[in-house]
């Protein structure tokens, strides 16, 4: 029987994907250009194979694409399936695989692996193989399994597969032209030596050319050494980021900075976009959400439990396994030295900085004062061991309690007296504090709270708390006092979740005694963490458990009650009513103490339990139990950042004019529009708008701005806050601007309305309107509910329907018209003549944003599973984005003479890219707007504003000198990285 005249030697079957679509257009390629050897040729009588198939190539025009797959699959002698992990998500490759199985039988198949494990990349229609035979005169239908036989080009990336295929596609040719592959190999070897051999004689003949060659072997290492030191550029850019990932920020500046050239005017080696953007990350300069910055991560061999800052942030002392206490200079991030080594006794509260200089330390030798620095022992107490002592707010004063209490000066270094006649056990818990104007001093332990006059050094009075445990004693004023205390707790597990009684207390400590002013109870958990907000004295902020609440001291009643997912170890006051809380399931919470709320962005999670939280200086410090570390953040919520101010509430949308020099944004009510001018970041005037007004603009001439409310119409303004003119629609649903016309949808009609006037120029009858796309002043196209799409001419009001049905959205440019169909595959239709010109499909992947870039050459198409793709119109080439977006895209900004793209997403985020590599450049959360120029943005952030500049790379620079204030790499970190000078 003579075998059918086939159209297509070859029919390619994949998944569409990055890797994917790179090797069927290499294979395509190959396999329709390789030229057979003479020999084979003869035989098989042609010289090249036939056409191959390829669904982008040969499906471009067509409307009816299943049923023209289909006929190509049936006019096709093999079937080639290029094998990825992905290849058996997509139902159309499996539906092709089938059909052609049917057709042909599964011997024709060939398997060409790209990417992913064996077992997975196969099928398993590929996998059985169904067989029929007659046995005894009857039909026998039997399942046997195969394992098909495959070609493997998988690689680590693109160029290594792309070698393999080269290696290998004789394997795929050698059954198609019907020979055997090792003829097909050594004629393939013979015709080589050929072209190595006529290679060879053109290099004897430029011999001649010597000195030619000998600038390009020049010119050619110059590529070679740039290249090497753009590799180095990349590893160190890598490093920093691992750095900062682990925590170790400053670190990762002096990494990252070291990625850069040393002089940006005349570099010694290329500015990698790499570099650029981990040092912006390292710098944190787009993370303005980000209030506490990691800093420096400290590992230990021994878990921590406590720690302590000097005053300001200059050292860190942590506390470990066995009594290890560590200091530890946050500036540079070293360790100190230890103070003292194995000390089972020692405890924190052993321990207290006494502002930068000095450490106050208690031990076996009596109460030493040491400086930091140098780490030499200025003043000794000497007495019992193990002495008591607390500090008063100013470190003036040091209270020392062991077998008598005595008051001594810090800064004079000398005994002030003795406080006879008060029993005080050293041994057992007590709460010390003094008044505002150290004038007075309260002294707590058993439930008795004694009161001491340091002016006239005399006892003034002694109250009893309500329960026998003291948990906090703190002054609201000269003479009031908050006392907290509570019950015996029953067992450990009772003290451990915080479980039991406590009460509050309110004092006023008068000539004749204290009088209690108000009391709250807590019949459920115990009180502890009593302090009073800096910033408000007449709030109170303690914990139960896990929960933090405050209280009004001008009523006594509770303000605010924020529980928290596990206990609280710790917390500290961090300014701007803010507190830091760490928990024993390692959450670290930031809630705000004026509103009763969380606050996200200066909130995260640590690994491992927190045991310990301190604040001092702008610098925060963490311990942790399981994980044995210390981590070390830096506050930036009071480092200077460029603000827009004159606002209340928050902001949801803004945008720039054309020229950068203005810019608008919109109460997240959307009851007030603000203009600004940028270059004076100034508020010039609010306009009040319909609440829940639905959109804002700058028109084209940059000197006005349009507002528009469903049901009401358009009002114009002047930037300067005056009230232009105003145009009524009480039916309009949508508005759409394009000078010089605005353009009103409702149900029923179109209105069209002059810039320049507010004159009604058009209405054009429509029919369930829901959306529009203008392509120019005389035409434009509106979809309806139903999904039909029609191209409108503005002057005969007249509409010529394009899609009768099916169309979920649409966009166009002056020549084309780019149409999503509930496929979600996107049809190109010329809009000269009505045809289609390519069909994009991708896996039924939902579309959330598509649009055409200024030049109107790329079609830019986001999916809803944050991938990225761009079509250009003239070669007809799709390809996807080098990453994926953190959610789908909903926008997208060019300013292609600096090559700069930014990339807008569902959750306000911002990625700005290199338009030409797609590198990432920075990454920006809570974005409003982006000028023209993609070098400014206004982004919002708990009622603030703040306005970003694109950071090049002479300002991340110049910001990292800032940040590291001298610091450098040593020449062991330097070796450590292989950073040559």
């Amino acid at each position: 029987m003579e075998e059918k005249n086939y159209r297509y030697d070859a029919f390619i079957s994949y998944r569409h994907g990055e890797l994917d679509d790179f090797v069927a257009a290499k294979l395509h390629k190959k396999l329709e250009t390789y030229s057979l050897p003479r020999h084979i040729a003869k035989q098989i009588g042609r010289k090249k194979l036939n056409r191959v198939f390829r669904d982008r190539e040969e499906l471009m025009s067509s409307s009816s694409l299943s049923q023209e797959l289909e006929e190509a699959l049936c006019d096709s002698k093999y079937l080639i399936l290029i094998g990825s992990s992905r290849t058996s998500q997509s139902p159309w490759v499996m539906k092709e695989i089938t059909t052609f199985k049917a057709l042909n039988g599964p011997e024709r198949i060939l398997l060409l692996i790209i990417e992913g494990k064996v077992e997975e990349v196969i099928p398993d229609i590929l996998r059985v193989h169904i067989r029929t035979y007659e046995e005894n005169g009857e039909l026998v239908t039997v399942e046997e399994k195969v394992e098909p036989l495959a070609t493997d080009i998988r690689g680590a990336n693109k160029k290594e597969v792309e070698r393999k295929l080269e290696e290998e596609i004789l394997r795929l040719i050698a059954p198609i032209a019907g020979c055997r592959y090792d003829d097909l190999k050594q004629r393939h070897k013979e015709r080589r030596k050929k072209k190595l051999m006529g290679l060879a004689l053109g290099c004897a003949l430029l011999l001649g050319g010597f000195g030619a060659f000998n600038a390009w072997r020049v010119w050619q290492i110059g590529v070679q050494m740039r290249e090497k030191l753009a590799t180095q550029s990349r590893a160190l850019a890598d490093q920093s980021l691992r750095l900062l990932e682990k925590g170790d920020r400053m670190k990762a500046i002096l990494v990252g900075k070291e990625a850069l050239p040393k002089s940006l005017a005349t570099p010694e080696k290329p500015i990698m976009d790499e570099a650029l953007y981990a040092l912006s990350e390292a710098l944190y300069v787009y993370k303005y959400d980000f209030k506490l910055v990691p800093e420096k991560t400290l590992d230990y061999s021994r878990p921590l439990y406590f720690s302590k800052l000097s005053p300001k942030g200059k050292w860190a002392a942590t506390l470990s396994e066995e009594g290890y206490i560590e200091i530890w200079d946050l500036e540079t991030g070293e360790l100190k030295s230890v103070v003292k080594k194995g000390n089972s006794y020692l405890r924190m509260d052993s321990f207290e900085f006494i502002e930068d200089k000095h450490y106050i330390l208690s031990d076996e030798e009596g109460l030493k004062l040491t400086e930091v620095a140098t780490n030499q022992l200025s003043w000794q107490i000497a007495g019992e061991s193990y002495n008591k002592f607390y500090l008063s707010p100013d470190k003036k004063q040091i209270l020392v309690v062991g077998d008598t209490v005595r008051l001594y000066d810090a800064e004079k270094q000398q005994a002030i007296g003795e406080l006879v006649g008060l029993d005080i056990d050293s041994y057992r818990e007590m709460q010390v504090t003094w008044n505002q104007d150290m004038s007075v001093l309260a002294i707590g332990q058993d439930g008795k709270v004694h009161i001491w006059d340091l002016i006239n050094k005399r006892w003034l009075t002694t109250f009893e708390s309500k329960y026998k445990i003291l948990s906090g004693l703190v002054f609201i004023d000269e003479r009031s006092l908050a006392v907290s205390s509570n019950d015996e707790y029953k067992d450990e597990m009772e003290y451990f979740y915080g479980n039991g009684r406590g009460n509050l207390s309110y004092m006023r400590i008068g000539v004749n005694g204290a009088e209690e002013v108000w009391q709250l109870d807590s019949s459920e958990s115990m009180i502890e963490m009593l302090r009073v907000n800096p910033e408000n004295p007449q709030q109170l902020v303690m914990t139960k458990g896990n929960v933090l609440e405050t209280v009004d001291v001008t009523v006594g009643k509770v303000q605010y009650s924020l529980a928290q997912s596990s206990t609280i170890m710790n917390y500290c006051l961090l300014g701007n009513h803010l507190a830091l809380c760490g928990m024993r399931d390692g959450s670290v919470r930031t809630l705000m103490l004026d509103v009763g709320g969380l606050y996200d962005s200066a909130s995260f999670n640590h690994s491992s339990g927190i045991t310990d939280l301190n604040y001092a200086g702008g610098r925060i410090v963490i311990t942790t139990g399981e994980d044995k570390k210390g981590y070390i953040y830096k506050d930036m919520s009071g480092s200077p950042k460029a603000t827009l101010e004159g606002f209340e509430g928050s902001m949801e949308q803004g945008a720039y004019s054309k020229d950068g020099k203005w810019a608008y944004t919109i109460s997240n009510q959307g009851d007030m529009a603000y203009i600004w001018h940028m270059d004076k970041q100034a508020l010039v005037t609010s306009i009040p708008m319909e609440e829940y007004a639905g959109k804002a603009g700058f028109l084209e001439d940059n000197q006005s701005i349009y507002i528009f409310s469903a049901r009401k119409g358009i009002e114009v303004w002047g930037l300067d806050g005056t009230f232009k003119e105003a145009f009524s629609n009480e039916l309009a649903e949508e508005i759409y601007y394009k000078a010089p016309y605005f353009y009103l949808v409702s149900d029923t009609e179109v209105q069209i309305v002059k810039e320049d006037n507010l004159e009604l120029y058009k209405t054009i009858e429509t029919v369930d309107a829901v959306s529009l796309s203008i392509i120019d002043e005389g035409r434009f196209l509106t979809l309806d509910k139903a999904g039909q799409l029609s191209l409108v001419d503005i002057q005969t009001t007249k509409g010529q329907v394009l899609k009768e049905e099916g169309v979920l959205n649409c966009i166009a440019n002056k020549d084309t018209i780019a149409v999503c169909l509930e496929d979600n595959s996107v049809e190109l239709i010329d809009l000269k003549t009505g045809k289609i010109t390519d069909v994009l499909k991708n896996d039924g992947l939902a579309l959330s944003y598509f649009v055409f870039d200024e030049e109107s050459k790329t079609l830019w198409l986001g999916y809803e599973d944050t991938t990225v793709w761009y079509y250009s119109l003239e070669t007809k080439m799709r390809e996807q984005l080098k990453e994926n977006l953190p959610s789908p895209m909903t926008g997208i900004h060019f300013y292609k003479e600096e090559n700069r793209m930014a990339i807008t997403t569902e959750q306000n985020e911002l990625l700005v890219y290199n338009l030409q590599n797609q590198k990432r450049l920075g990454y920006l959360k809570a974005i409003i707007a982006v000028n023209d120029k993609c070098d400014e943005f206004i982004r919002g952030d708990y009622e603030k504003l703040y306005v970003v500049p694109f950071y090049t790379a002479e300002m991340l620079v110049e910001e990292a000198q800032k940040q590291l204030v001298g610091r450098t790499l040593t020449e062991q970190e330097k070796e450590q990285y292989f950073i040559q000078e």
